[in-house]
């Protein structure tokens, strides 16, 4: 049943190492994969767009170029590749989710 449903998804959430989405904590850890239209998605973190190298600013749609949809815009295999790993590079505060529950951890 649930894969007829995945031709009709538009958002996958990747999360780090060990979790899933049920755990409130990787909240900024997270990392989506959002359709964009066609067969092209986004692997999106916060307002930042994957560019297959760096994270980037994503601009308002009016704003997008040529040149950014070609950097930011993957099929769906590709941007679940590239956004498979990211949830456990991210750093929302400065530390990766491994290193803010190894913080946590020791209670600093």
């Amino acid at each position: 049943m649930t894969a007829d449903l995945i031709p009709h998804a538009t958002e996958f959430v990747f999360t780090p190492t060990g979790t899933d989405r049920t755990d409130r904590d990787t909240m900024h850890f997270r990392v989506y994969v959002r359709w964009t239209g066609g067969e092209m998605w986004a692997v999106r973190w916060m307002d930042e767009c994957w560019n297959g190298t760096e994270w980037e600013f994503e601009p308002s749609s009016s704003y997008r170029d040529e040149d950014f949809l070609s950097r930011c815009r993957f099929t769906l295999e590709d941007a679940c590749w590239h956004a498979r790993p990211l949830p456990d590079t991210v750093m929302p505060s400065g530390a990766t989710y491994a290193q803010w529950q190894e913080s946590r951890a020791i209670g600093k």
